[in-house]
């Protein structure tokens, strides 16, 4: 029997929000002891149904908010289950999200400022949960050394600001004297994304890129710069809030506003010496990022829900 359920109705383990924020942190809370259980295709099933699988569980992780998703909490609500929602977009007028915010016991997201959004939308027992590193490695190591005519730098992930890299900071890197390769499953894509050889593609470039849309995207998770920073990647990233809680500007990253940062700072990194001191500086900060650490303060958060002893 599990202890925590995630409801997530298509496990695709490409999404990124499924695969690192759920998927990973479900698996590492069964190696902390936990039980931790994920029931997927639920929306075709009767509720009956969807309560007997679930059990004696103490917490119910809501992924979506669909109208099914409420009818869920809904019925369940009078067996006492405590419920969670994971938010991770700033979006605030889906049709049945403010109910079933309203409906669950906590809403965990993705960055400390999502969780300040959501609070001041009325919802006061948001949390932050921010997203853990992968316990992913490549097979070799980030070389800092100049091994290429010309640099390259790397936007890689899934998802749809892959734009963002060549409509919005190609001409930068024409001027810096940067090839752009996009490690994507778009079409435009140099390296298709890859769920088995990702790290190794990734760390075959020189910079990691990581542009946001400031008008849209200011609460986005940390997730982009930690997992570069991870493998030791130098790091330029638009300053939303979650990158400059990790980035230390000029030590372990760059944090680039306008035109003229991305382009200088992209100059600055051409230097071999810049990018191991940068790279080497980004792996010593993101302990606090480790999936173990990550998934105890996902534990820590849901003990408060009731008196539950998780034993880490």
């Amino acid at each position: 029997m599990a202890d925590i359920v995630w409801l997530i109705p298509v496990l695709d383990l490409s999404n990124p929000s499924i695969r690192i924020r759920r998927y990973n942190v479900s698996n590492k809370m069964n190696s902390l002891g936990v039980q931790s259980k994920i029931i997927s295709d639920y929306y075709g099933r009767n509720l009956g149904d969807i309560k007997e699988e679930i059990g004696d569980a103490k917490v119910v992780v809501i992924t979506q908010c669909t109208e099914r998703d409420l009818r869920v909490i809904q019925y369940l609500k009078a067996y006492n289950y405590r419920f969670v929602f994971d938010h991770c977009e700033a979006i605030f007028n889906l049709p049945f999200e403010a109910a079933i915010m309203s409906s669950v016991d906590m809403i965990s997201c993705c960055s400390t400022l999502l969780r300040d959004l959501t609070i001041q939308h009325g919802f006061q027992h948001a949390v932050a949960l921010k997203d853990a590193i992968e316990e992913r490695h490549p097979s070799g190591q980030v070389v800092y050394e100049n091994r290429y005519e010309r640099p390259k730098a790397v936007y890689c992930g899934m998802g749809g600001n892959s734009y963002l890299a060549y409509d919005c900071l190609k001409s930068h890197l024409d001027k810096a004297g940067y090839d752009l390769v996009l490690i994507t499953e778009w079409a435009n894509a140099t390296v298709k994304w890859n769920p088995d050889t990702w790290p190794d593609d990734l760390i075959k470039n020189d910079v990691s890129l990581c542009p946001q849309d400031m008008r849209f995207q200011i609460a986005k998770s940390n997730n982009k710069v930690t997992t570069a920073m991870a493998l030791g990647m130098p790091v330029l990233a638009s300053p939303i809030s979650s990158y400059k809680e990790v980035i230390d500007h000029g030590l372990n990253g760059f944090l680039c506003t306008t035109d003229s940062d991305w382009i200088d700072c992209l100059i600055q990194l051409k230097d071999p010496d810049v990018r191991r001191k940068i790279g080497t500086g980004a792996k010593k900060v993101i302990e606090t990022y480790s999936l173990e650490v990550v998934t105890k303060q996902w534990l820590l958060a849901l003990d408060t829900l009731s008196p539950l002893t998780w034993g880490v």
